[in-house]
């Protein structure tokens, strides 16, 4: 019984330190009505970096309702070069269509989107992206939530390192 209080706090700093995790925490949207179209593609990065996993995500609504549809066309290409990317990407029933890209140079893009259902073509967008040169070889200072996740890290193996004996105790004993 003596042992419940450090349990206890042990999964609440766990799972207090896992909330904070997020996949699209800083991610942006782009958002345009086409015609009675509500078209929003949202991308983790707000300024892709050359070299760096760009995941995008495709929704469509009318007036506040989510539109069904099949698929999305989707195709990346720089204002001065060639296409570098064409495909379609199935409607999934949980999730939606999602895909990741990383941008293999810097520079201005347009990605086009075409969404379709069973009779064709339901709206098409052109959107402007930016890709940024890599910050890679710069050195990123810890932010705050970094270090207070170690700073818990090291707590709950403190924690946990000096109950650990008496739990085997108690177990075996029994």
């Amino acid at each position: 019984m003596k042992y419940i209080f450090p349990v206890v706090l042990l999964v609440t700093i766990f799972f207090g330190v896992a909330s904070g995790v997020r996949a699209h925490g800083s991610g942006i949207s782009f958002e345009k009505q086409v015609g009675e179209y509500l078209v929003d593609i949202g991308y983790s990065s707000p300024a892709p970096e050359v070299g760096e996993s760009v995941t995008f995500d495709f929704a469509l609504t009318s007036n506040g309702t989510s539109v069904e549809f099949s698929n999305v066309w989707v195709k990346i290409e720089p204002t001065e070069g060639t296409l570098v990317f064409a495909g379609g990407l199935y409607n999934a029933e949980f999730g939606g269509p999602r895909m990741n890209y990383s941008f293999q140079e810097a520079g201005l893009y347009t990605i086009s989107v075409t969404y379709n259902d069973a009779s064709g073509a339901v709206t098409t967008v052109d959107f402007p992206l930016t890709v940024v040169e890599s910050k890679a070889s710069q050195t990123i200072p810890p932010t705050a939530t970094h270090v207070i996740a170690l700073l818990m890290g090291i707590a709950l193996g403190s924690v946990a390192t000096f109950f650990l004996p008496s739990l085997r105790k108690l177990v075996v004993s029994k």
